[in-house]
This record gives C-alpha cells, sequence and structure tokens, in this order.
C-alpha cells in the first residue's frame, strides 16, 4: 500500500455556526513525491497532481462534507472492518479529476488521503479493487481513533498530532506503511519516540536509519549520467532529439544519533531541470548558479538522493560522439555497411571508455541473413547473429576518442531470398531454364529496384553502447560535504565518482530520412546502470523447479487441489548435467504440470529423487499467485487445508510450498494464462533489481520500498516478483530455480557477460538432450546478492 498524500484538517467558524460558513484549517499534511512520481508514470495520461495548495484541497474537500456535487462525487465504496467507506473523484477543474480521495470524519476533525493506484481498472467505480483504498481507510481510522477518541482541547489536540507526525515519518517514511495501527505502534517497542530535556517528542527520528549508529564516518558519493539521442549526419552537430538524466546515490557510514550531512552538488555547464530528492533529505535549496544545497538523514543502505535532466542544449553545443552511419543497398540482396566513431569533445579526447560497442539490426529487412563478407574493423571484434539479424562490432575498452584517431567499421552483409528463407525448391522451374531466364531475370531486377526503392530498408539504425568512467555531461562536482549537528566537529571522509553511460543511442543511417525520434526518459526508470551489457534480450519465462519428496501425493495436490494438467513426464538413471535434480547423482524423474502448454504458459517443473523423501523448505521461493476464477471455485469448495485473507486462499503443498489464488484478476499480464506471478525474496532488493533488469534486461513493471516486479513481456508472461526479506536468505536443501528461454546466441553471450562482470555461474554452457524435443542448450546463473538461480536456455 502505498499513499500520495495525508491531511488532517479542522472545522473552523468564519461567521456563525451554520454549517454552510465553515471552513477547514490544515493541522498536518504528509506528502510522498516519490509516489506521486510513481502514479504519474502508471496512470499516465489519466494523471491528476495532488494540489501543492492546502487551502484549495481543503476547499474541495469541504464541498464534500457539504455535498456539492458538483465538485466531489461519490463513485463507489469499500467494505472494511463490516462498515462502508466511500471513495470519492474531486473535480480541481475542467477534465481534471483526482481519485480515489478516501475521507474520514469525526465531530470538528476531517482526515484525508489520496492511495496510490498500482493496479488496471477501467474507471473510478472500480475502485474498491485497489489494496490501498482498503488499507489507506484502515490508516485513517486508526488515526481518528487514536486522535479523538473524546473531545479534546487545543493542546491536548497539538499533542497527539505530534505524535502521528512521528508516527507518519517512522512508520510511512516513503508513503508505504510498514503499519497501519498507530495506536499499536506508538505503544510498541520498535517505535522508538526518544525526548529531549523537556520531554517533547524528537519528530526527526527517521525510520530509515537506527537512533544510534556506530560507523567510519565516510560518505561515498556516485553519480551516474545517462546519455540518450538520435544522431545522423544531416543535423547540425550530428545530434537530434536527445536528453541526459543523472542519479546521484549515496552511501552513508556514519555514527552518532541520527547523524546527518549536508553538502553542495554544483553543475559548470547547464542548469539542472526536473530533479527531485529522495525522501530522506529534509531539506534543499537550488541557487541561481546551478548549484543544489541537500540535507539529509541518509538510510544505512545505499539511496539514490536526487535525480535530475539536463536541458538539450547541453548535448547539440558539443556532443559527446559524433558517428557517421552509411547503408548503400547495391543492385543484390546485400547491404554495404560503412561506420566511423569520431568526437571532437576535448574531454573525451582525454578520457578512457571503459566500454564501446555498435550493434547493427536489420531487423527491417525480410529475407534472412546468408553472410559477412569483407569486414575491416580498426580495433575490436564482431560477432553475427543470423537467427536475431544482428551484426555487433565490440571494441570493448579505449584510452581516447578523438577526429584524428577514429573507430571505423565495414562489411558486406547479405540476404537469403524469401524462397530460399523458407527452404523451398521448384524443380520445375529449374527444367525450364531457357524459357524463364529472361523472364526470372526481369523480375529479379524489379524485386532489387523495389528494395533500394523501400524507405523502410534505408531508415535503419545502429545502436550505441558505451560507459565514460571519471566524466559527467554537465560537468557536476560534489563539494563541502560535511556532518551536522552533535556530530557536526567530528571529521568526515567523502569519496565522489562520476561516470557517463548510453541509454538508447540511435545512429540513424546518413543516406536516409530520420523518422520520430526519441522522447525523454522516464527518471523513475530502474534499470541498471550497466544495461548495455545484455542489450536486445527476447526472453520468455517457462517454469519454476520444485523438489518434492512424495510424487503420489503431490500428483494429487497439482491435479486435484490447484487442477492443473500432468502435461509430460520423464525418467532419468542418472543426475541432470545442469543440476536439474540438486545435487543428487541417482535416479530421478521429471514431471511438468500446468494449466495449458508450455509453449505459452508459466507451468511448474517437479523433480523426484528416488534416494530423498524429504527437504527442508527455507525463505527463498514465496510462491506462485494464480489469478483464475475456475481455480478458485475449486479451492473455495475443496476440503483441502487452507487460509483466506481478504479474498486471496492460501494453500501448501505436501512439502510446504505455498500457492496463492485470486478470483478478481487484479494483474496487466492478461494474456499470461492462470500463472500471474513468481515471488522469490532477496537480501538486497535494489542490487538484485539492477542485476535482473539491468544485466538480464527484464522490464521493471512496479517498484516500492520492498517488492519490485520483472518481465520479459508485461502482457503475456508470468511476473517475477522480488520481495525484500527482513531475514536472512536461507535456501535450504528445497531450493528451486526459475527457466526463461532466451534465443539460442544469446546463451553463451550471457556466460560469456556473466564472466566478465564477476557474477555467479552455478552451471556453465551445457546442451542437454531432451526427449521428443529439441536439444536444450543451458547456463545457470545467479542472483549476485541472494543467489537465487535462474536457468536461461535457447527458445
Amino acid at each position: 500500500m502505498a499513499l500520495r498524500a495525508i491531511f488532517v484538517y479542522q472545522f473552523v467558524s468564519k461567521q456563525n455556526e451554520e454549517k454552510k460558513n465553515l471552513g477547514l484549517n490544515l493541522l498536518l499534511s504528509r506528502r510522498y513525491p516519490t509516489v506521486e512520481r510513481r502514479s504519474a508514470v502508471i496512470l499516465e495520461e489519466s494523471y491528476v497532481k495532488v494540489p501543492l495548495d492546502c487551502d484549495l484541497f481543503g476547499e474541495r474537500l469541504l464541498d464534500a462534507v457539504m455535498d456539492n456535487s458538483d465538485r466531489f462525487v461519490l463513485k463507489s465504496r469499500v467494505q472494511q472492518n463490516s462498515l462502508n467507506f466511500p471513495i470519492y473523484e474531486m473535480c480541481l477543474d475542467v477534465g481534471c479529476v483526482l481519485w480515489p480521495v478516501l475521507i474520514v470524519q469525526e465531530g470538528d476533525l476531517l482526515l484525508c488521503t489520496v492511495p496510490l493506484v498500482d493496479i488496471k481498472i477501467e474507471s473510478a467505480n472500480e475502485s474498491f479493487l485497489v489494496p490501498s483504498v482498503a488499507v489507506g481507510y484502515e490508516l485513517l481510522v486508526s488515526i481518528m481513533s487514536f486522535i479523538a477518541p473524546f473531545a479534546l482541547d487545543q493542546s491536548e489536540l497539538s499533542a497527539k498530532l505530534s505524535d502521528v507526525s512521528a508516527f507518519l515519518y517512522q512508520c510511512c517514511p516513503f508513503g508505504t506503511t510498514s503499519s497501519t495501527n498507530i495506536g499499536l505502534s506508538l505503544k510498541s517497542e520498535t517505535f522508538h519516540r526518544p525526548e529531549d530535556a523537556n520531554g517533547k517528542l524528537d519528530q526527526q527520528m527517521a525510520a530509515w536509519r537506527p537512533f544510534k549508529t556506530t560507523g567510519r564516518n565516510v560518505v561515498r558519493l556516485n553519480l551516474v549520467e545517462k546519455y540518450n539521442c538520435d544522431m545522423h549526419d544531416d543535423i547540425q552537430d550530428g545530434i537530434g532529439h536527445g536528453v541526459v538524466s543523472g542519479t546521484l546515490s549515496a552511501t552513508c557510514d556514519l555514527s552518532g544519533t541520527l547523524p546527518e550531512i549536508e553538502f553542495e552538488v554544483r553543475s559548470n555547464g547547464s542548469s539542472y531541470e526536473s530533479y527531485l530528492v529522495h525522501s530522506c533529505v529534509r531539506h534543499q535549496e537550488s541557487t541561481l548558479d546551478n548549484e543544489v544545497k541537500i540535507n539529509m538523514c541518509p538510510p544505512v543502505e545505499p539511496v539514490s538522493v536526487m535525480t535530475y535532466t539536463l536541458p538539450q542544449v547541453a548535448m547539440t553545443s558539443n556532443p559527446l560522439i559524433t558517428c557517421q552511419y552509411k547503408v548503400n543497398w547495391p543492385r543484390e540482396r546485400a547491404a554495404r555497411v560503412q561506420f566511423q566513431i569520431v568526437s571532437t569533445n576535448p574531454v573525451m579526447q582525454s578520457s578512457s571508455l571503459e566500454f564501446l560497442e555498435v550493434q547493427f539490426p536489420f531487423t527491417n529487412y525480410e529475407g534472412q541473413v546468408k553472410d559477412v563478407s569483407s569486414v575491416r574493423l580498426s580495433c575490436g571484434t564482431y560477432v553475427l547473429s543470423k537467427r536475431s539479424k544482428r551484426f555487433v562490432w565490440t571494441i570493448g575498452k579505449l584510452p581516447s576518442l578523438s577526429a584524428s584517431k577514429p573507430c571505423a567499421c565495414s562489411f558486406i552483409i547479405r540476404f537469403l531470398s524469401s524462397r530460399q528463407t523458407s527452404g523451398s525448391s521448384d524443380t520445375t522451374s529449374r527444367d525450364h531454364t531457357n524459357s524463364m531466364s529472361s523472364l526470372n531475370t526481369l523480375n529479379l531486377v524489379e524485386e532489387t529496384r523495389n528494395v533500394v526503392e523501400n524507405e523502410k530498408l534505408n531508415s535503419i539504425f545502429a545502436l550505441l553502447a558505451f560507459k565514460i568512467n571519471n566524466f559527467s555531461v554537465s560537468d557536476s562536482k560534489v563539494r563541502r560535504v560535511s556532518l551536522v549537528g552533535e556530530s557536526s566537529s567530528k571529521t568526515i571522509k567523502s569519496v565522489f565518482t562520476s561516470s557517463v553511460v548510453s541509454g538508447e543511442v540511435k545512429v540513424w543511417n546518413s543516406l536516409a530520412t530520420v523518422p520520430v525520434l526519441n522522447q525523454v526518459p522516464n527518471l523513475d526508470d530502474s534499470r541498471s546502470l550497466e544495461s548495455f551489457t545484455m542489450n536486445g534480450i527476447n526472453g520468455r519465462a517457462l517454469h519454476f523447479v520444485l523438489k518434492i519428496g512424495n510424487r503420489r501425493a503431490n500428483y494429487d495436490f497439482f491435479t486435484k487441489v490447484l487442477g492443473m494438467k500432468i502435461l509430460r513426464h520423464e525418467e532419468f538413471e542418472e543426475g541432470c548435467k545442469a543440476a536439474c535434480n540438486g545435487p543428487y547423482d541417482g535416479k530421478w524423474s521429471k514431471t511438468m504440470v500446468g494449466y495449458g502448454s508450455e509453449d505459452d504458459h508459466f507451468v511448474v517443473e517437479l523433480t523426484y529423487n528416488y534416494s530423498v523423501r524429504d527437504y527442508s523448505v527455507g525463505n527463498d521461493f514465496l510462491g506462485l499467485s494464480i489469478c483464475d476464477e475456475a481455480v478458485f471455485s475449486l479451492l473455495a469448495n475443496s476440503t483441502y487445508p487452507k487460509t483466506d485473507e481478504s479474498g486471496t486462499i492460501c494453500v501448501e503443498s505436501p512439502d510446504g510450498y505455498k500457492f496463492y489464488s485470486s478470483k478478481h484478476n487484479s494483474y496487466s499480464n492478461t494474456s499470461a494464462g492462470p500463472v500471474k506471478e513468481c515471488c522469490l525474496n532477496v537480501s538486497n532488493l535494489a542490487k538484485s533489481v539492477e542485476y535482473w533488469s539491468g544485466f538480464l534486461q527484464m522490464t521493471l513493471v512496479d517498484k516500492s520500498d520492498t517488492e519490485a516486479v520483472l518481465t520479459y513481456s508485461k502482457d503475456s508472461q508470468c511476473y517475477l516478483k522480488l520481495r525484500q526479506a527482513s531475514k536472512t536468505i536461507d535456501h535450504a536443501t528445497a531450493y528451486g530455480r526459475i527457466a526463461f528461454s532466451v534465443p539460442e546466441d544469446q546463451v553463451q553471450k550471457m556466460e560469456e557477460k556473466s564472466k566478465e562482470h564477476g557474477y555467479t555461474i552455478l552451471t556453465p554452457f551445457v546442451s542437454l538432450e531432451t526427449p521428443g524435443k529439441a536439444t536444450v542448450r543451458v547456463v545457470i546463473l545467479a542472483d549476485p546478492v541472494s543467489e537465487s538461480s535462474s536457468r536461461i536456455c535457447s527458445a
């Protein structure tokens, strides 16, 4: 559950005691800009910002109390604790409607919150389906019962509000509540309420940092700027539309009582645009000379302190890299490619590139790749992927890049005709070479002319990927890092590093017209800053592997309780080369179960070792979520032991694996089949997201402080949910793995890139013979943080 904002108002009389002359006085407000940003991304066109003007917001709330239907409309209701609560939409202006808005009123107090809508619903009438709505009302009711169980004078009310403010600061620091029961939380030992000499509550206590810490007083600040643009020779300076976005991260090891730090971020180039700061920042101040002053109480874990964008002029005035890309289509099924990378930027001429790669996708051409010839490289190596129709030029590290020493590449790539691609042959036509020769020649000429004149063949681009260390486009620096408060007298060591990485950098063919260029990227994009290492993965989630100790009991559970079907069964006399059955060498079996074909459904692989009758279940696998009305009804009517939590049924398999079933489809992957989500525990959510979304190139669907959802396809695949573990990850002996399929040419490349990054490879590249199916080529990788394994195999 996440909140965009929460308000506490008190009714005041303006002229007399008549209700129509009442007004609202703001007592407390708390906004969550990070959640507000998430709301803008999720709602897209229907997004309406919570008004910054609290008086205006209060006027609209007063409309609701006075039943002004023109401004406030009741859309639906939600049941909570046997009570029905209204859900409103607020009309701020013509065509500007904010929803859902939740209100709780008692006496002269009025509480309001705007929860985050994080699922797809058709209209505001279905707001009751949003999980945040019910939890939001639970929080409001809890706060109201804590503040006003009886009449209060102003001093008592102020004291209560002070406690509420501390509660929101600690238990709901980023808009997601760790507890909705304020009364219980204030009495809990985990809710630390330090008081000063005057007995007043210290409201500066932060939930994300222990009250007292012991550290070495070292602050490491890292700035990474992502470079996005489109290049073309016909555009001045070789640069089209684009943008640079930056993220300043901090890792702090501090000592003292609630230690705070302050520092200044200064750009010697263009001023920061649309910059956002983390919720742990207590104060920020921007000046006219491109400087932002920040005061914050940082978390113990690394945190992204600030994100920003730079104006486009910063790219067009002195571009980092200028490229020339020319593609000629001669009178044959071939393309002659010439590519050159130079730089006139004086800083770039003295900077080293950690990584440089160019990919040439030819997906616009219908024919398959035949071969490549006349390859000339000034440096680096190349790889040709016929399946994905992609030529990859990897340069690697480069000491410098200048106009006098350009990096150049040229090659000729040839394609098969559609007839050759399909593998069909017409023997009759061969026997009629004399009579058909002239006609075939004319057809070939005409076909070649059509290829040359086809604009879409010329409207192709190359993808440029790079990383530059010790450099920033904005020439930003961090200075004057110091401790504040009682720790201000202590010395502090600060380390600042910076780098620039490529986001989406396209270099368009110089001989063609450039189509619509890049849009400004989303600042909340959580992809890894090293995502360039594995561009273009076309993956699909296949299945999750579970070890079982009793085949008959599990077959009954999966088929009769969950309603799955047995898809195939295989017996093996010795252990799997890819350790599919775990670290066992004896006889074992594999059974695939699911709700549909393995080709388009996420299924479960049950591995049974004949020598093992029991496994200890750890806390790494949290369960599978199944959303299907038939499955829900089957479980609801079953006598099998189960628990029902807010309309979601939970059952455990004979070995202790959990499965969740819900009736209403709250997932956006509507074409994924009944199994919607696979949930795993991770020890460090941020680093795991960096690995899965950055290195493995999964799309980040949603992210909160404790969870992240990823996928290779938002509509048609089972989601992978990662959840921040509260305890140390224990894989025990029942540990499983999730399997993905990718194009065959990318399997070994993943292994190579894993070695370059130092990531764990549990099973190196291996080929597995599968009865009745094609040979599967597999590599088993592991999350570098939690050691959760993923099986990557060829499609």
